[in-house]
């Protein structure tokens, strides 16, 4: 599995990175590496980049980057652990917060 195949919100744990050595020590020098853990912020439109968090940094990278870090995904995590995606936010400044 690949950070390019879960959703919004799916935590996960780096296990590899199978990427050409230039973008695959990038990416390992900003985090992914093995055991890091992260979590997929928001997906970009029609297959464009992917936010990532990884501890308190966001990183932006690429859809072909992501589909070459293999990860396990964290199973009971994401979606229902108060992520707030676009729609959660809104309501948040509706109610005058």
């Amino acid at each position: 599995m690949t950070i390019a195949s879960i959703g919004e919100g799916d935590e996960f744990i780096v296990d590899s990175i199978r990427l050409c050595r230039e973008t695959g020590k990038r990416l390992a020098d900003m985090g992914f590496t093995k055991g890091a853990r992260g979590r997929i912020v928001r997906r970009g439109f029609l297959g464009g980049p992917l936010q990532v968090r990884l501890g308190d940094c966001d990183i932006m990278i690429r859809a072909s980057e992501a589909d070459g870090v293999t990860i396990e995904q964290v199973i009971g995590a994401g979606r229902g652990r108060g992520g707030r995606g676009r729609a959660g936010h809104r309501g948040w400044l509706a109610n005058g917060r």
